[in-house]
């Protein structure tokens, strides 16, 4: 489809001050064909743009940047919280946006068959604003929990795990999955998403 994505990710363990991290992501596509004859009202009053300029007529870039700062720390055996503090930069036909944002995260361990139950809450921050008009960030929600159903000495294990994902602005999503492991060296997994 023409699309540039890229990732790249440091973490460092800082033994019991936590583990720091820092990330960047990019999306991107270039040359994407446009009408120049249709713009809208709002972005002419704006003055940024010029419909006669013939070197941007005919098509634009999309890109999109996320630069995140991850701390995360081992509260107690039972306990594990993170937080990212991020900023996201977009930018469309040479005008661009910035907003702010936190992601929160917690994995809870049970005592029972190695249960963990995880939250994230993800986009908590300010809005993208283009031309004064604001889009929020995509907010989601979501709640997850994995159990190891059988374990043996063998290396055998079986984990089952499942994830409830809600986007502010779409349906419930449901992810389920199974994990097999075998003679500790080979794992195979398949898993199912519902809506």
């Amino acid at each position: 489809a023409g699309l540039s994505h890229d990732a790249l990710g440091y973490t460092r363990d800082l033994g019991s001050r936590g583990t720091i991290g820092i990330s960047l992501v990019t999306l991107g596509l270039s040359g994407i064909d446009s009408d120049r004859d249709v713009v809208p009202q709002f972005v002419l009053d704006a003055g940024t743009f010029d419909p006669n300029d013939t070197e941007t007529s005919g098509s634009y870039d999309y890109r999109d940047l996320a630069l995140g700062f991850t701390w995360a720390r081992h509260v107690s055996d039972h306990l594990d919280l993170g937080v990212t503090g991020k900023m996201v930069k977009q930018s469309i036909d040479g005008v661009s946006a910035t907003a702010w944002a936190m992601d929160v995260g917690a994995i809870y361990r049970i005592d029972y068959n190695n249960t963990r139950i995880g939250a994230r809450i993800n986009n908590l921050g300010s809005d993208l604003t283009f031309y004064d008009i604001a889009a929020p960030l995509p907010l989601i929600f979501s709640l997850g929990a994995s159990m190891d159903v059988y374990d043996n000495d063998a290396g055998m294990k079986v984990s089952l795990m499942a994830d409830a994902t809600k986007p502010q602005d779409a349906e419930q999503l449901v992810y389920t999955g199974v994990e097999v492991q075998v003679m500790d060296m080979l794992q195979i997994r398949t898993g199912y998403k519902v809506n």
